[in-house]
């Protein structure tokens, strides 16, 4: 019995070990935060879809960052983003799927970065979403993209107007 809690500690620090190298900060490019205004009286069916565009990629601070060349890095993954509510008392409760997609000329084509389904009811003013896994270094190989912020199957109508500023980031793989 001690020699399989033995292996089995062993097995945690090894994966606990691994998962350090994610929190990098020499690969890590945290994007300057962007703030959005989920508007109140959303209609609870349809889904809403709201739209920043001309947002720098911020190539040169990545190079400054990392001291990687741009153009050193095989791929560059999403890497975290979190909706955080401004205004106190309002939570992400109204709220059931969330998804965050860029796109470079056409609003249409937009490619999923950051997702976050089955919202708990008691989520609370900030919401961490999942990172989409796949190459994002084609997108930002652009000198600035649009975002879309899409709510999906809302719970119920915001009551009010609701400031959200959302922090993100990507990594760099070499």
């Amino acid at each position: 019995m001690r020699t399989i809690l033995l292996f089995l500690l062993a097995g945690l620090v090894v994966m606990s070990t691994a998962c350090d190298g994610d929190d990098d900060p020499g690969t890590r490019l945290t994007m300057t935060p962007l703030r959005y205004t989920v508007p109140a009286g959303l209609n609870p069916v349809l889904a809403h879809n709201l739209a920043l565009s001309n947002i720098s990629t911020e190539q040169a601070r990545f190079d400054q960052e990392t001291g990687v060349p741009w153009e050193d890095w095989a791929r560059v993954v999403p890497a975290r983003a979190s909706l955080v509510i401004q205004e106190p008392g309002l939570d992400w409760g109204f709220a059931q799927e969330v998804t965050l997609r860029a796109f470079t000329d056409d609003p249409d084509r937009a490619t999923e970065l950051f997702y976050r389904d089955q919202i708990p009811l008691n989520v609370g003013p900030q919401l961490d979403m999942i990172p989409s896994d796949f190459d994002a270094k084609p997108l930002l190989d652009n000198p600035d993209i649009g975002l879309i912020l899409e709510l999906r199957r809302l719970r119920n109508s915001p009551p009010q107007s609701i400031p959200v500023t959302l922090q993100w980031s990507f990594s760099g793989i070499r």
